[in-house]
C-alpha cells in the first residue's frame, strides 16, 4: 500500500471512530454510487494493475483495508457494514463486467473480511443488469460471502418486503 493509500484507509476509519463517539451502533462504509471505494471494485473505473487491480480480489483489496482499520478504530463489538453497487454517480444503469459471475468473486474475496454485513444500494434489488443469470445480487452476495446482506430498490409494499426476504 502507498503512502497516500495508507492516509486514506486512516481517514475511513478515524470517520468511523468520530461516528462510534458521537453514539453510533455502527458505520456503514459507502463502497458504492461512484465513492472512492467503488472506483476500486468497479471495472470500469479500476484499470490498475498492480495488487489493487486487475481482478475481482485485487478490487476489493482496498475495501478490505478499509474494513480491517475501520474495525480496529471502533472495536468489535460495533456493527460495520459495506455498502455495494454497480451504479455510479452519473451511471445509473451500471453493470459490473461479467455479472453474477463477478458480483460471486467480490462476495467471496468479502468473505473473511472485518465487515459484519453488506448492504446491496439499487434502484430495484432483482434487476441484477445481466442477461445470463437472472439471480438478484444480493443473493449473490449473501451465498458467496455468507455474510447478511441487507437490500433495497423495489420494496414498496408488504409482500414485496417478505418476498425479498425469502
Amino acid at each position: 500500500m502507498t503512502h497516500r493509500q495508507g492516509r486514506l484507509v486512516d481517514g475511513f476509519a478515524a470517520g468511523a471512530k468520530r461516528a462510534v463517539e458521537a453514539g453510533a451502533d455502527g458505520v456503514e462504509v459507502h463502497g458504492a454510487n461512484g465513492y472512492l471505494i467503488w472506483q476500486f471494485i468497479t471495472p470500469k473505473t479500476n484499470l490498475r494493475t498492480d495488487d489493487f487491480g486487475g481482478s475481482p480480489e485485487n478490487n476489493v483489496r482496498f475495501a478490505k483495508l478499509v474494513g480491517e482499520k475501520v474495525r480496529a478504530a471502533i472495536g468489535p463489538d460495533k456493527l460495520m457494514i459495506l455498502r455495494l453497487s454497480q451504479d455510479g454517480v452519473d451511471d445509473f444503469m451500471g453493470a459490473w463486467p461479467g455479472g453474477v459471475t463477478y458480483a460471486e468473486a467480490v462476495g467471496k474475496a468479502l468473505a473473511d473480511s472485518a465487515y459484519d454485513a453488506l448492504h446491496w444500494a439499487s434502484f430495484n434489488y432483482l434487476d441484477n443488469r445481466c442477461t445470463e443469470d437472472p439471480t438478484p445480487m444480493p443473493t449473490v452476495l449473501r451465498r458467496a460471502s455468507g455474510k447478511p446482506v441487507i437490500t433495497n430498490g423495489g420494496i414498496a409494499e408488504g409482500e414485496q418486503a417478505e418476498a425479498a426476504l425469502t
